[in-house]
């Protein structure tokens, strides 16, 4: 999905939150350098059936919908929730 294909909505200060202008849903995407991008895609955007990697962590626990069991390292609040996907980012370069 091209970046130009993201309505914006919300603004935040390392974050552009905004929808898919094709099919109208949500998209977070962190701007990059150049041509790398990194674009966060919520998982009900998916079929069932598609292949997805494991979930490594539950971010923006405090906005959650139900309780998901196990034994995941949750964030809650919005500065502990990016501090931690930028350290999964960092430790993947």
């Amino acid at each position: 999905m091209p970046i130009s294909d993201i309505k914006k909505y919300r603004p935040p200060p390392n974050f552009n939150r905004g929808v898919c202008r094709t099919c109208g849903k949500p998209v977070v995407e962190v701007a990059g350098v150049g041509p790398l991008k990194v674009m966060f895609i919520p998982v009900s955007n998916f079929e069932p059936e598609a292949r997805l990697p494991p979930v490594r962590m539950d971010i923006f626990n405090h906005r959650r919908m139900l309780d998901v069991p196990g034994s995941l390292p949750k964030y809650s609040g919005y500065y502990p929730s990016l501090l931690a996907v930028g350290k999964m980012i960092m430790s993947g370069l």
